[in-house]
């Protein structure tokens, strides 16, 4: 888990790089929100090619039925993982 500070130097430096745009909650100013910025946007698509060629590589040796299995295992992992956060909290 990250914590606040750490959290907020990360958003503070994607910040200046030019990949966040930060405005104030109009709803409420003691909050900003953080959205992605035209340069992040425009590195989406070569990201999401690289994660699909990523993942091809990593599942090229598993049958169509492993791969299932495993996005089951990892989907349940990760709700059992949120779960825990809720009761945790």
């Amino acid at each position: 888990m990250i914590d606040k500070a750490t959290l907020s130097g990360i958003v503070d430096r994607m910040v200046e790089g030019g990949w966040l745009i930060k405005r104030s909650d109009e709803q409420d100013k003691r909050f900003d929100q953080a959205f992605p910025s035209e340069k992040a946007y425009d590195l989406k698509d070569k990201l999401v090619k690289e994660r699909e060629l990523a993942n091809a590589e990593l599942l090229a040796g598993f049958t169509l039925e492993e791969r299932a299995s495993l996005k089951r295992l990892l989907l349940r992992l990760l709700q059992e993982k949120t779960a825990q956060k809720r009761v945790i909290r």
